[in-house]
């Protein structure tokens, strides 16, 4: 409930657990959150349990709102992911 110092709003911290079926994803796995008011991606990178913590613009704080999530394996991310342009940012 902070306003992060570089963020338009709002934000708070975010941390989790991916699991897929009866277990964990594999450890490295890329989980992206695009905010879908500003469409700045929060990012974060699982550990062997599946555990996770959201980095916005190299920080901890996360803008508060609605996202766009996906989850990516090890070695498969794309490079144009996190590219903001007008075809990958949703109206708001």
């Amino acid at each position: 409930n902070d306003v992060g110092a570089n963020l338009p709003g709002e934000t708070g911290r975010v941390k989790g657990r991916v699991i897929y079926g009866s277990g964990t994803i594999p450890a490295g796995s890329t989980v992206v959150m695009l905010h879908q008011g500003s469409g700045i991606p929060a990012i974060g990178l699982t550990d062997t349990s599946g555990n996770f913590t959201l980095e916005m613009r190299n920080g901890p704080d996360v803008l508060v709102g609605d996202y766009i999530v996906s989850i990516t394996p090890p070695g498969e991310i794309d490079d144009d992911i996190v590219k903001i342009t007008a075809e990958t940012v949703p109206e708001a």
